[in-house]
């Protein structure tokens, strides 16, 4: 059986929220990767794979989720040095 996806945009201010909700019911972090001046979040629990999609703003900053997937760091920091995206 296929794993069935969907794909979300949101504004970069709800992520934190977003991604918080993902945790508590219980998706996995899968990825991070940006493309075109946007970040995409992938999340998976079982066969359902689900992810944010979201524009990198001007400033270049985007709200960290590491507090809520520690995880996340590794891929943040990736993309900090590769990218120069700032987390905060």
């Amino acid at each position: 059986m296929p794993a069935a996806q969907h794909t979300f945009a949101i504004a970069p201010d709800t992520l934190h929220s977003r991604a918080a909700e993902h945790f508590h019911r219980r998706h996995s972090l899968i990825e991070i990767r940006a493309a075109g001046g946007e970040l995409t979040y992938t999340f998976d629990k079982g066969l359902s794979i689900e992810c944010l999609r979201l524009p990198v703003p001007e400033s270049g900053v985007v709200d960290s989720i590491r507090d809520v997937y520690t995880f996340a760091g590794y891929f943040e920091n990736s993309l900090s040095a590769h990218l120069g995206v700032t987390f905060k």
